[in-house]
């Protein structure tokens, strides 16, 4: 029963990770400088995430959780960075940004899980 439910859910997920890859996309369009851009869509993917996850669990919590949150976020983004920061002799730039990451992403999962119109399921969502 498992995997014919994962098998259903493919498809939402793979949409749900294009429109929140699009989603950062536009991010990094509108916001001119890369690192600003990457705590602007961590920080929002985790506030989402945390709104997702605040509830009981539903049908769109994989295609929301994995799919948008995980297109729109980036570790390796967050990674890469850091990496170039030390690479180019810049310790305290690049711890700036793992803090600044760290303290932005945890404040909007936290946020987003007392968030009052978090993402509640209907009653027909609702996993049994």
């Amino acid at each position: 029963m498992k995997r014919r439910v994962a098998g259903r859910l493919i498809g939402p997920v793979v949409i749900a990770g294009i429109l929140g890859s699009g989603l950062r996309w536009a991010v990094g369009e509108t916001v001119a400088n890369p690192t600003a851009t990457l705590l602007v869509v961590n920080t929002i993917g985790s506030f989402i995430l945390g709104a997702v996850l605040a509830g009981p669990p539903r049908r769109s919590t994989r295609w929301l959780a994995v799919g948008f949150c995980g297109g729109l976020t980036t570790f390796s983004g967050f990674a890469l960075a850091v990496a170039e920061r030390f690479r180019d002799n810049q310790p305290g730039p690049a711890l700036i940004i793992g803090l600044a990451s760290f303290l932005l992403a945890g404040g909007g999962y936290l946020l987003g899980r007392r968030w009052p119109g978090r993402f509640d399921p209907t009653p027909s969502e609702a996993l049994p």
